[in-house]
């Protein structure tokens, strides 16, 4: 007879709903859903607009991918990292593309797009992760210094360079 008893108890306490003691309106997968939007813990600084957008001045969308790719892998959203990266690499070598087939002086023209593209991510940055490095901040994490964006921004506008000087050089090579 008691183990229909301990079998009872087992079964009532298994049949109760999970009602958190703090809120009993709340429903069981609140708790859930409160913890997916805490913010998780991570170590190591994070790039904050004005720093991609200078990247971007410098090395293009190329720089500004890699930067923002960074941010997201800290803020440990891999999903997005993903998507930043191919997003990053359509728009790369599309920008190679128009900076091949217009003939302009280069400089200027890759100097231009590249502000210009600057000051489109600034406001982008805030609205992608904007409240990911308003945590961040209010927090008393470090960000990365401008300095380092602007190098990244340098040898991404390198790495571009060298692709179209041989990709130039394989289009002479076929003419």
């Amino acid at each position: 007879m008691t183990n229909n008893l301990k079998a009872h108890k087992r079964m009532k306490t298994k049949l109760e709903p999970q009602v958190p003691e703090n809120n009993p309106y709340a429903s069981p997968n609140s708790e859930a859903a409160e913890q997916s939007e805490e913010a998780v813990d991570y170590k190591g600084k994070v790039y904050n607009g004005l720093s991609v957008s200078i990247a971007t001045i410098f090395g293009s969308v190329l720089a500004a991918g890699l930067l923002l790719y960074s941010n997201y892998d800290h803020f440990e959203q891999k999903r997005k990292a993903l998507l930043v990266i191919v997003i990053t690499a359509i728009l790369t070598l599309a920008f190679m593309f128009v900076m091949l087939v217009i003939d302009f002086p280069a400089v200027f023209l890759f100097l231009g797009i590249n502000f210009f593209i600057g000051a489109l991510l600034l406001p982008l940055t805030q609205l992608l992760q904007g409240k990911q490095l308003e945590r961040h901040e209010d927090n008393e994490r470090e960000f990365h210094s401008l300095i380092r964006a602007g190098l990244v921004g340098v040898s991404c506008s390198i790495a571009m360079g060298l692709m179209l000087f041989f990709a130039y050089s394989m289009f002479l090579m076929i003419i």
